[in-house]
């Protein structure tokens, strides 16, 4: 089995009873951290246009939020717009 679907096969059987509370605190953590850097790295020029991309991409189905607007677009572009926003200050 290759790593990656090791590391897939690890991932998708995790269940959130059996984390630690340590762990659940580091993710939450985490988690506030991206959010904070995402919405403060949207109002980049970088992340306008990947922003603008993503909108004009999607299908009709547009499920998932851009984080730092009211765009919503398919879970993989939102992905995309998303992870630009959070590096974009780095």
């Amino acid at each position: 089995m290759s790593a990656t679907k090791a590391l897939v096969n690890f991932c998708s059987s995790i269940r959130y009873e059996v984390l630690s509370p340590d762990v659940v605190d580091r993710v939450k953590y985490l988690a506030l951290d991206f959010l904070g850097v995402a919405a403060r790295g949207s109002l980049t020029k970088s992340a306008e246009i990947v922003r603008n991309f993503a909108k004009d991409m999607g299908p009709a189905a547009k499920e998932s939020v851009i984080i730092g607007s009211d765009t919503k677009s398919t879970c993989q572009y939102a992905a995309l717009a998303n992870g630009t926003a959070s590096h974009s200050l780095e």
